[in-house]
């Protein structure tokens, strides 16, 4: 059989042991216009999906990547990420933020991903209670404007739910599971609470989420500029777009956005805080991202030559962005993007020129009296390290030491 969905270049072909996962995307894939075909091999497809004893393969015949999945439910997952990367890389001003994305009174509310947050559980739970869910795993968003683009497909919350989810949430997705395999399960809050495809909003938040372990009362807090844009563009998946370009749409974007951290244990007091927070748009009081000189007595550094080491200096084709206190460079050989912390960033502002470890650690050291010479010598011995490793400096064994 194969799947054609409104906006891929080409259809979707399910073997016929596959059938149950061509059903699963149907029904999660909520108003994605798409026809079913009977299989003809003269009609090219960008992705199969066959079995192959107890798994499900899923694979892209464009390129070399598959992938192996223990139940139709993965399966399902597996596929629909294809297919939204494979949607929005039909045009140029779309992004695949890997968020959630929750409408509060006319925009959007991001959340971008980090490990074990309870993002997608969050979000099931925000459309328990009315609020329209526009992704909970990836979101189509124009990079040029903010503007999110909901694919509507389904919320997938991890099972069993939290210990201390409410009865009346446990019901809630009881009730309303439209597909699980005991691991995962979408859930299908209704039309009332799910965007449908090709609908949008702009963003209007980025919320960075903080799940603690251990019982706390929930609180939102101020985050800063550079710690919202770093969790946006590390969460952008479209690898082959330019990094320098993706860094400067979202540090833009960012410039416009509120930017907070959610601390929270229970949903409960999560969906307090958020309903409290956005109960009505203020964006004066937004924080705004713009390119900063992070250091700015850097131009004035007086370079002093003290001892002989490792000679360091910036690799060839690596460009750096400000925003803050943090700075983001760009590896245009690898199109990859780092972080840089405040120290990082120093450390970098001193590398304008070939300067050897010593002279840096005596920089430091003068600049933080306060600060024990040694720890200041093995931070910097660390964040060196991981500059090398990362490909972001080379060592200048032919420049004099300084």
């Amino acid at each position: 059989m194969l799947l054609q969905l409104q906006g891929l270049p080409a259809r979707i072909e399910f073997c016929p042991d596959s059938s149950v996962v061509a059903d699963g995307v149907s029904a999660v894939l909520t108003g994605w216009p798409m026809s079913k075909q009977a299989s003809n091999d003269s009609e090219p497809a960008f992705m199969r999906i066959f079995r192959d004893g107890s798994d499900t393969i899923v694979r892209r015949t464009d390129c070399a990547w598959e992938t192996r999945e223990p139940s139709h439910v993965s399966a399902v997952c597996s596929a629909i990420v294809e297919i939204v990367e494979a949607y929005v890389t039909q045009s140029d001003r779309l992004g695949a933020l890997h968020a959630g994305a929750v409408a509060f009174d006319g925009r959007l509310v991001l959340f971008p991903a980090s490990t074990r947050a309870g993002k997608s559980t969050l979000m099931t739970r925000l459309a328990a209670g009315g609020h329209k869910v526009f992704s909970d795993d990836l979101l189509p968003i124009e990079l040029s404007t903010g503007m999110g683009i909901s694919t509507g497909c389904l919320p997938r919350p991890r099972l069993p739910l939290p210990a201390n989810a409410t009865p009346e949430f446990s019901s809630f997705v009881q009730d309303h599971l439209h597909l699980t395999d005991g691991y995962f399960g979408y859930v299908d809050p209704g039309p009332a609470s799910r965007a449908t495809f090709g609908e949008g909003l702009p963003a209007g938040a980025v919320v960075l989420l903080s799940r603690s372990e251990t019982p706390c009362d929930a609180r939102m807090e101020a985050a800063t500029p550079e710690q919202a844009l770093w969790a946006l563009v590390s969460q952008e998946t479209r690898r082959a777009l330019p990094a320098e370009s993706v860094l400067d749409s979202y540090l833009h974007l960012v410039g416009g956005l509120k930017c907070l951290r959610l601390h929270y244990y229970d949903l409960e007091g999560a969906v307090r805080c958020l309903e409290g927070a956005f109960a009505n748009w203020d964006l004066e009081d937004g924080s705004t991202a713009k390119p900063v000189d992070a250091m700015p007595a850097g131009d004035e550094l007086v370079i002093t030559c003290n001892g002989i080491g490792p000679i360091y200096r910036h690799a060839p084709q690596t460009i750096l962005r400000t925003a803050g206190t943090d700075g983001f460079l760009i590896r245009r050989e690898t199109n990859e993007t780092h972080n840089l912390n405040q120290m990082g960033l120093a450390i970098w502002r001193v590398l304008e020129q070939p300067v050897a470890v010593p002279t840096i650690v005596d920089l430091f050291a003068e600049a933080f009296p306060d600060v024990d010479a040694t720890i200041i010598a093995a931070d910097i011995d660390a964040t060196l390290s991981r500059m090398l490793e990362l490909g972001l400096l080379v060592e200048d064994l032919k420049q004099p030491a300084c």
